[in-house]
């Protein structure tokens, strides 16, 4: 907002007041246009696709992904995009790209999603890692052509490379392993679906924006049981949605294991046990 300064001094307010206002209203705009393309995409009956009356859940986060999309990077960021620099062309296509994570052919027997922050840059700013190089032309064909065949492809080469990552080595598979889940049990999806410079510290107005026009529409087409929030910003942009799961447990992903650390991982590992025990039991 260029006038900031100008009516901070007119009004005798600061800036930052006025740059909440315009922010505000930018979501709230969002939100709105947000919520026709998932309509849109549902259909006439509220879902993506039917078959004997059951949600088919290879096409779960198929509507909200779709209404992404059609939103675009700009609806999350200000005139500041947050794209990593010095990166080589290819890198920065796949910048633009964002990622959706993927739904496991039997989630509608846990329903348990797991909620990083953002996806990572990867090591090198010059070339894909070979993940990237499996994965990439799978997520540019569903940004090109949202079709549901596409998402599923998207999400399948996104489930087959995720588990490689380092965020998966130290953190998912204890969590996965707690719960005696398998990748086929659970969600895995990012609270922003876009890669930023700043990876994980992006501002506060662009948490604002994920949480009501990504992380909102997910958790209401999804309806999880229980959110996993791998670290405590996932787990406060979470907290900000008014109609909140059931259950959400944070992940404390400290780089440092420390004994508090590994303390507080062992009691959220007994939790999402006890949560699962529970709700087998209905």
């Amino acid at each position: 907002m260029p006038y900031a300064g100008a009516f901070g001094h007119w009004f005798g307010t600061a800036p930052q007041f006025w740059l909440n206002l315009q922010s505000a209203w930018e979501i709230r705009i969002a939100e709105e246009k947000a919520g026709r393309e998932i309509a849109g995409a549902r259909g006439p009956h509220g879902v993506v696709s039917t078959y004997s009356g059951t949600m088919e859940f290879g096409v779960l986060g198929f509507s909200t992904a779709k209404a992404i999309l059609s939103l675009g990077r700009s609806s999350f960021f200000l005139e500041n995009d947050d794209l990593p620099q010095g990166r080589s062309e290819l890198l920065q296509r796949d910048d633009l790209i964002p990622s959706f994570g993927f739904v496991g052919s039997n989630y509608d027997q846990t329903r348990v999603l797991l909620l990083g922050i953002n996806p990572g840059n990867g090591p090198r700013d010059d070339r894909r890692t070979p993940g990237d190089e499996r994965m990439m032309p799978a997520l540019h064909a569903f940004a090109e052509l949202p079709t549901i065949e596409n998402f599923k492809s998207a999400t399948e080469a996104y489930k087959a490379e995720c588990w490689h990552w380092p965020i998966w080595k130290r953190h998912c598979a204890e969590v996965i392993g707690s719960g005696k889940l398998s990748l086929d049990e659970i969600t895995y999806s990012n609270c922003l679906p876009w890669r930023t410079a700043s990876k994980s510290g992006f501002s506060e107005i662009v948490a604002a924006r994920a949480a009501t026009l990504y992380v909102k529409p997910l958790l209401d087409e999804l309806k999880p049981r229980l959110v996993v929030a791998l670290g405590k910003r996932a787990g406060a942009i979470v907290q900000t949605i008014e109609t909140k799961p059931a259950q959400v447990l944070i992940w404390n992903r400290a780089q440092a294991a420390t004994l508090q650390v590994r303390q507080e991982r062992a009691d959220t590992a007994r939790k999402i046990l006890t949560t699962l025990d529970r709700d087998h039991r209905l």
